[in-house]
């Protein structure tokens, strides 16, 4: 966990969500709370950006509620996830300075809360989910042929 570990220095509340895991609660900072997957939706709708590793589920619940991301990819198709989030203006790398990051997504005129919600337009209006998921894979795929 070293980018919580980082987070935690941060003036920010972050919310870790710990998937369909029957362990125990992990031990967060003060600044933290773990959530399991059910409730992570309603948190995102709550939240200024979303901190993933750039797994479909994370991802695509951001992009459905106009929420810019902070990808921080482990493998495999995170990193393509990562980069198509990347050019679609609506992802940011996990950068050396996240304090700076954090501040920096609270403006409302942020470059990439712009590009979330036009993108979040197109899933909710335009495509519906389930063709948005279809586009996404194809982006995705096409990104691991390039």
């Amino acid at each position: 966990m070293p980018l919580l570990n980082i987070a935690a220095h941060c003036n920010v509340r972050i919310v870790v969500e710990i998937g369909r895991s029957d362990s125990d609660q992990p031990n967060l900072p003060d600044n933290m709370r773990a959530v399991r997957l059910r409730a992570s939706e309603i948190l995102i709708k709550r939240s200024t950006a979303v901190l993933t590793t750039g797994g479909s589920s994370a991802t695509l619940s951001a992009l459905t509620h106009a929420r810019p991301l902070i990808l921080a990819p482990t493998g495999g198709e995170q990193r393509v996830t990562a980069e198509v989030c990347n050019a679609w203006g609506v992802g940011v790398e996990w950068p050396d300075n996240p304090s700076q990051l954090f501040n920096d997504l609270q403006r409302p005129d942020h470059e990439a809360r712009g590009h979330a919600r036009r993108i979040a337009n197109i899933l909710n209006t335009e495509l519906g989910l389930t063709k948005a998921v279809a586009v996404l894979e194809r982006l995705c795929a096409s990104q691991t042929r390039n």
